[in-house]
C-alpha cells in the first residue's frame, strides 16, 4: 500500500504544480521575443536576440514553452521603450541558482505575507525594494527553513 500512496502523492503534486503554472500563465501578459521587440522597437539584423541577451544578463527572466521563451508584461517598463524594470535585476540574482524560471513566475503572482498580501509582480513597478526585500525573506526561508 505505501507504493500506492507514493503514487498518489506524486499525481497530485503534478496536478498542483500543472494548475499553478496555468494559473501563472492567465495572471499576466507573456510576450514571446518577436513581440517584445516589436514592442520596444528594437531594430537590426536580429532584433529577437536583445530579449535573449536582457535574459542572459539577468535583467529579466522568461518561461520556455513548446519551444518558445515568454517574458512577462509586468517586467517591462512602457514608459521606458519596454525594457526591463530597473529593479527586477537583483531580485533575479537573489534568486539565482536557487529558483528555477517557473518558481520564479509563481513566485511573483502568489500573493505574499511580506507585502501584505499582494503578489509581487503588483508591486514590482512602483515598490521594487519591497519586493527585493520579499525575495530575501523568502530565500532566507527556504535556505534555513
Amino acid at each position: 500500500m505505501v507504493h500506492g500512496s507514493l503514487q498518489s502523492v506524486h499525481l497530485v503534486e503534478a496536478r498542483m504544480n500543472a494548475e499553478a503554472r496555468d494559473a501563472v500563465l492567465k495572471s499576466a501578459d507573456w510576450f514571446t521575443a518577436a513581440q517584445l521587440s516589436q514592442m520596444a522597437d528594437l531594430k537590426g539584423r536580429n532584433a529577437n536576440a536583445q530579449p535573449s541577451r536582457w535574459k542572459r544578463n539577468g535583467r529579466i527572466f522568461a518561461l520556455r514553452q513548446n519551444g518558445r521563451n515568454y517574458y512577462p508584461g509586468y517586467a517591462l517598463h512602457p514608459e521606458a521603450a519596454y525594457r526591463p524594470i530597473k529593479g527586477l535585476a537583483p531580485i533575479l540574482k537573489r534568486f539565482e541558482g536557487e529558483l528555477d524560471e517557473w518558481d520564479i513566475a509563481i513566485w511573483f503572482a502568489s500573493i505574499n505575507g511580506f507585502l501584505g498580501g499582494r503578489a509581487p509582480k503588483d508591486l514590482l513597478f512602483s515598490a521594487p525594494d519591497k519586493v527585493l526585500a520579499a525575495a530575501e525573506d523568502e530565500m532566507a526561508g527556504i535556505l534555513h527553513g
